[in-house]
């Protein structure tokens, strides 16, 4: 049953309202292997979710779930405390309604890697089973709770539904892998404040699913990992599946994601479909482009804000129509055997990432490319993972993280030496709040600045991944591998892999 060993709780509920169609449709977007959802009968036999027995924490009005009619929750907005908290007004963040079991169903059943784990608040076990057959959705969905008397009925209904079984910090867990192995349970889920390399090992002994519930920290998540965790539940399944990522690079593959940087640059083109390919078939993890809005609104990779230094024409991208823009050439400035290399748009570079591979988007203009970003994104179906977007504009990252929550977003900033002072700007603690204000996943950051241990603890400290730009010889990425950096940016990503594998750094 184990495959990422991600369950978004209540959705990605870190980023969207829980409970709620748009924060499954984000969890889902990432990846994630299971959705976990919390389901009450109403009044008049509804099915509706909400994980609370009253809807206050989450809604506009506090009604009692069990003892209200559908009609009476669909009126709610289920967005509203999420608006307060995050300070949002309804126009940034409009009004969600409550869904129905039957709406995941549907969202669940339009795709085939994640499933819905359903969890019964009530007594409405027997409903939840039949619309599940109603629908013919079993294969897309699993149980989980607390009461032992639910879970047996699931298994007395259909032994082939898988049950994660949820153990509070209370129960006894050794008693408790006996029970769930006795009934044929897939899964235990225990509580944090419970899970031990004991008690996760006596759980995978039985043949079961060893999990742990619920996991928000990127740092406790490493740690229970390292316990023998499985599966985790967690509210913020994009930093899961970060660090799942992370996890297996270092341990399969000895060191941090290599990006190329503008594709393989020192060899070919920047920002061209020569380079991006070149960097694919030199084994980049990632490549990096930089991006601007040309006069028609579409989207181009170029770093420079004019293309003087590769055309010889003086013109920045807004300034001229794509099609105007694919009559000047971008190759012959590198080397007489790119001449007639042509600017690359954002739909042609989607198209050349392969399975597996991530796409790095610098985004050079202001926020109102993120727009066409997101539709461009959406029209190549590369998966949320796939696409990570990085900006120094505040402005800019800050809409990228309201309008593509589902994606990682990195801070970058370029440290600068105080000549007088010796202090480096900014100052790394002003960056640290920086990027929590942005709820940005991380930092990438410039060769030079104040790098030290005690800068990748507080990183670690506050939930932010270290990636460094641009990395060209061995000894500064030797250093950087040193310090815990997530991901190295280079011109030469073929020949730094080569390093890495020889053990040269």
């Amino acid at each position: 049953m184990i495959r990422q060993g991600v369950t978004a709780h209540r959705g990605n509920s870190v980023a969207l309202p829980e409970n709620t169609i748009p924060a499954f449709q984000s969890a889902i977007a990432l990846g994630v292997d299971w959705i976990e959802t919390d389901v009450y009968r109403t009044r008049d036999g509804q099915l509706a979710m909400m994980h609370n027995p009253t809807t206050g924490a989450t809604c506009d009005r506090d009604l009692p779930v069990a003892d209200s009619t559908w009609a009476e929750l669909a009126a709610l907005d289920a967005a509203a405390a999420f608006r307060r908290q995050h300070r949002l007004t309804t126009s940034a963040f409009p009004p969600v309604r409550i869904p129905r079991l039957e709406d995941a169903l549907a969202l669940i059943q339009t795709q085939h890697h994640a499933r819905l784990s359903i969890q019964p608040k009530n007594d409405c076990v027997a409903e939840v089973l039949a619309l599940v057959r109603q629908l013919g959705a079993e294969e897309h969905v699993g149980f989980n709770d607390g009461s032992l008397g639910k879970m047996l009925a699931v298994k007395r209904a259909s032994s082939a539904l898988p049950v994660f079984w949820d153990r509070g910090p209370g129960d006894p867990v050794a008693a408790d892998v006996a029970v769930a192995r006795q009934h044929g349970f897939e899964a235990m889920v225990i509580h944090h404040t419970t899970a031990t390399p004991e008690t996760l090992g006596a759980i995978r002994d039985a043949g079961m699913e060893a999990g742990v519930w619920t996991v928000n920290v990127p740092t406790q998540m490493s740690r229970f990992f390292d316990m023998g965790a499985q599966r985790f539940y967690t509210d913020d399944p994009r930093a899961l599946i970060r660090l799942n990522r992370q996890r297996f690079l270092v341990q399969h593959v000895g060191r941090p994601e290599i990006i190329g940087h503008r594709g393989a640059s020192h060899d070919a083109p920047e920002n061209t479909l020569p380079s991006i390919r070149l960097a694919w078939d030199l084994g980049a993890d990632a490549v990096e482009i930089d991006v601007y809005l040309t006069r028609d609104r579409h989207i181009v990779a170029m770093h420079d804000t004019t293309a003087k230094r590769y055309t010889g024409r003086d013109v920045k991208p807004s300034d001229l129509t794509l099609a105007e823009l694919k009559q000047l050439d971008f190759g012959k400035w590198k080397d007489a055997k790119w001449t007639g290399t042509p600017i690359a748009t954002l739909p042609e570079i989607l198209a050349t990432i392969p399975a597996g591979r991530r796409l790095v988007i610098e985004i050079k203009c202001g926020p109102d490319i993120v727009p066409v970003l997101a539709e461009d994104i959406r029209r190549s179906g590369k998966t949320a993972d796939q696409i990570v977007f990085i900006a120094f504009s505040v402005e800019v990252m800050r809409a990228v993280k309201a309008r593509l929550p589902a994606h990682e977003g990195y801070w970058l900033i370029g440290f600068d030496k105080d000549k007088t002072t010796g202090a480096w700007r900014p100052p790394p603690g002003e960056a640290f709040a920086t990027a929590a204000i942005l709820g940005v996943d991380g930092l990438d950051v410039s060769s030079a600045g104040p790098y030290d241990a005690e800068f990748t603890q507080r990183m670690t400290e506050n939930g932010l991944l270290f990636c460094v730009w641009t990395i060209n010889d061995a000894e500064s990425a030797r250093r950087f591998i040193a310090l815990g950096a997530h991901s190295i940016t280079t011109d030469r990503p073929g020949w730094l892999r080569e390093q890495l594998a020889a053990g040269a750094v």
